[in-house]
């Protein structure tokens, strides 16, 4: 073995835990926020079966970006597969949402096969930032609220 072997011994109320070993050498494990990406954007695209998961059936995260705050998700072309102003809307929601939930994106570009593009109601997602989003949603559930209260 040509690396350094490590082991972590921890100590919890009286009873001492030893780590496996791990050898510096080993292949590097995706950073946090990477993983975070992957985690979340597969929950979305997986299942499509669900009622409020509106992402068109087959539609892939083909790849993704995560530098300096800024997401770019590129997505394969049945992110189309759909039509409506609604149904366009949630989706834009959900990829919004599932985006800025992570601490580290500050801003989100979505790419069809690569490239910018317009989706079937005519929406672009390029360099949308998250303060936008945040008085958005604000925006959004302060009108929900006086709709509730007022009818």
């Amino acid at each position: 073995m040509n690396g350094s072997t490590y082991f972590f011994i921890l100590l919890f109320m009286g009873l001492m835990f030893v780590s496996p070993a791990f050898s510096q050498q080993s292949l590097p494990e995706p950073p946090v926020k990477e993983k975070k990406v992957e985690e979340l954007f597969g929950v979305l695209l997986g299942d499509t079966s669900r009622e409020d998961n509106l992402i068109p059936e087959g539609t892939k995260c083909i790849n993704y970006s995560l530098e300096d705050g800024h997401l770019t998700l590129n997505f394969s072309k049945e992110i189309k597969n759909y039509g409506g102003t609604a149904t366009e809307q949630w989706i834009v929601y959900q990829i919004l949402s599932t985006g800025f939930s992570i601490p580290e994106v500050e801003s989100i570009t979505v790419l069809i096969e690569g490239r910018k593009d317009y989706l079937p109601e005519g929406t672009i997602i390029d360099a949308y930032k998250k303060e936008v989003w945040l008085q958005e949603r604000m925006k959004n559930e302060w009108k929900e609220l006086i709709k509730e209260n007022t009818g």
